[in-house]
């Protein structure tokens, strides 16, 4: 259950948090071009996750370029449309946990309804920065051992932390305090959730060490927390 938690922080992306989301998180850029090599400007595209059917929408500058600048980690398809020209596809698009990927579109001119489908790697190679990233495919995630030391398990948040490029803001343990600490909140709300189960998920030994962290940082009990939460849910 631990190493589903831990994938699912960084497949799902459960935390949108502005100290830690873009470290964690994909970004997308590319540009749209004719066949000449022409700019095309005011064409739409569109990525959409496969996995949770979920669609961002942008339109090309004067130069011909896109950008989506936090992206979850996961698969996508990739489309582009324009005036003029036949519609553009581009299918399984994996994204992974800091990565900055790059997708240029070359439109053909024709009927929009007649589509182009393109299947091909996402360029991982940075060429808009001279910074060094890496990233972290969801198979590596799930070999990683979850050995327990102290209450502590190994962590793929701790992981992620030491790839070039990643800046959590503060040290590692600390970054993982707080991740944890807030998918324990997350899964405080889902109905039917014991807290043992939820201490247990995140790799602490016992509930009374769970109990205690929770509160030093959320300034309420598990307990507390969770009643407040469905009280809230009931008004």
């Amino acid at each position: 259950m631990l190493k589903t938690l831990l994938s699912s922080l960084l497949a799902v992306g459960l935390f949108t948090g502005a100290a830690f989301a873009q470290s964690q998180n994909a970004s997308l850029a590319g540009q749209v071009t004719d066949q000449s090599g022409a700019f095309v400007p005011k064409a739409t595209v569109t990525v959409t996750s496969t996995e949770r059917q979920l669609s961002s929408t942008v339109e090309t500058d004067d130069g011909g370029r896109f950008s989506f600048p936090n992206l979850n980690p996961g698969t996508y398809d990739l489309s582009v449309a324009a005036n003029g020209f036949k519609s553009y596809v581009q299918r399984g698009l994996q994204l992974l946990a800091n990565q900055s990927a790059r997708i240029d579109a070359s439109l053909q001119l024709g009927d929009a309804a007649t589509k182009i489908e393109v299947t091909a790697d996402v360029a991982q190679l940075n060429v808009d920065n001279g910074g060094k990233q890496e990233g972290v495919a969801p198979t590596i995630i799930n070999q990683l051992p979850l050995l327990v030391s102290a209450g502590t398990p190994r962590n793929a948040v701790q992981f992620i932390s030491f790839l070039p490029g990643v800046n959590t803001g503060s040290s590692p343990q600390a970054f993982i305090v707080k991740l944890r600490v807030q998918a324990a909140c997350e899964a405080l709300q889902h109905e039917g959730s014991q807290i043992s189960e939820v201490a247990g998920s995140l790799g602490f030994c016992d509930q009374s060490a769970f109990t205690q962290l929770f509160q030093k940082h959320v300034g309420i009990t598990p307990l507390k927390y969770q009643k407040r939460y469905r009280l809230r849910r009931e008004q």
